[in-house]
């Protein structure tokens, strides 16, 4: 198959899973505007910043209904060896623990044993991995503690009319395995757009690759809205079924720390352990030094939708447009750093620009949100808003 042939097909099996993709995240909007509210400042970008001209948006095909965003109270806390505290949710039978370190826990010291106890990425051996989390750790100063209910997304409606994807995916060869991801960017502010919303995110899957077209897809980032006025951290697993059934567990969840801002630095990784069946995810404030770890056992959710829940063909670094009817939300650019994806589980991470990238842009009648090519040393890249629709 020649290159150009490669691309091509690549590019059409991604759009084909776009319809069920955005199903998960179309009325995040409606789900931030009731939970975790912060304010959202209107930022003005520098002055003769670069813009296509605007032309009429296409007209959706189709509108979200309303909904009330639910919740999950909290099933149980138990102490953890290190004297730490573990809080249990169960979410359709499935239980989600976030793990919180006693006060004053420093991973730059801690065993692995540790690390692991608390939710932490694990300390990696080569070198440059190393330097990697130990920068990421350097801020750590506060674990967070969940919400005591945490918040769930709408229920899935409406038909897809539009991709949705801006930024980069790592694809793969047949044999590729990627089981973890990380980034970072400083979160961005609401410029505008009435109605807006979008999310930022890394994530494992999102397309058709090993899992036969199951749509598996595991992710964390944050997400915000102007109608709301909120910006939250989320984390998400689903798959096809699972948004076809409308499980709750395949739904946004809004653990509600730590609190970010726009201007805040935000450090993302997030794993699945295919022995156990076990997402891991680690969501840091850089510029507060708060953080939460959160593990996931979606085994039951495997069993329920008779399908994967992970799919570790593809790595993922993207803004997305997370609404089907509203706008795009002006966040001028956002700026990513440190894409790295894992390999295989045997403490590999691999550059963006060494994951066999494709890019993603949204484009209705006219480019939405566009993504610049990774820079040198490969694992940096720039978001960019251009129009609301």
């Amino acid at each position: 198959m020649t290159g150009r042939r490669k691309k091509t097909v690549r590019l059409q099996a991604h759009l084909v899973v776009q319809g069920w993709r955005l199903h998960r995240l179309r009325l995040l909007a409606v789900a931030l505007s009731g939970l975790f509210v912060v304010s959202i400042s209107f930022a003005t970008g520098p002055a003769g910043a670069a813009s296509p001209s605007a032309r009429e948006a296409p007209s959706a095909t189709s509108a979200a209904t309303t909904c009330t965003p639910t919740s999950l109270p909290l099933e149980s806390t138990s102490p953890l060896s290190g004297g730490g505290t573990q809080y249990n949710y169960d979410i359709d039978g499935m239980t989600l623990s976030f793990h919180v370190a006693p006060r004053g826990f420093q991973p730059m010291t801690a065993s692995s044993a540790q690390l692991a106890e608390y939710g932490f990425p694990p300390r990696p051996s080569s070198a440059a991995n190393l330097a990697r989390w130990q920068t990421a750790m350097s801020y750590v100063t506060t674990s967070d503690t969940p919400n005591p209910s945490l918040g769930i997304g709408c229920p899935h409606n409406t038909t897809e009319v539009r991709d949705a994807w801006s930024g980069w995916n790592g694809l793969s060869s047949s044999d590729t395995n990627w089981v973890a991801v990380q980034g970072g960017f400083t979160q961005p502010a609401a410029r505008g757009c009435s109605g807006g919303h979008m999310s930022s995110w890394v994530g494992l899957g999102g397309g058709v690759g090993a899992t036969g077209g199951a749509g598996a897809l595991i992710q964390e980032g944050t997400g915000m809205n102007i109608g709301g006025g909120s910006l939250a951290p989320f984390y998400e697993v689903l798959n096809k079924v699972a948004v076809q059934k409308g499980y709750t567990w395949a739904e946004p969840v809004f653990p509600g720390n730590p609190s970010i801002s726009p201007g805040n630095g935000v450090y993302l990784n997030m794993s699945y352990e295919q022995s156990n069946d076990t997402a891991y995810f680690y969501i840091e404030n850089t510029s507060t030094g708060h953080y939460l770890s959160t593990s996931w056992d979606v085994a039951l959710g495997i069993l329920q939708t008779g399908k994967a829940l992970y799919d570790g063909s593809t790595a993922d670094w993207i803004d997305e447009w997370s609404g089907e009817t509203g706008s795009m939300i002006d966040y001028y650019q956002n700026n990513w750093t440190g894409a790295y994806a894992e390999l295989d589980s045997n403490g590999t991470w691999q550059q963006l620009g060494s994951t066999n990238p494709e890019n993603n842009y949204i484009y209705t009648t006219h480019y939405v949100s566009t993504t610049s090519s990774y820079s040198v040393p490969a694992t940096s890249f720039t978001d960019i808003w251009w129009n609301c629709n």
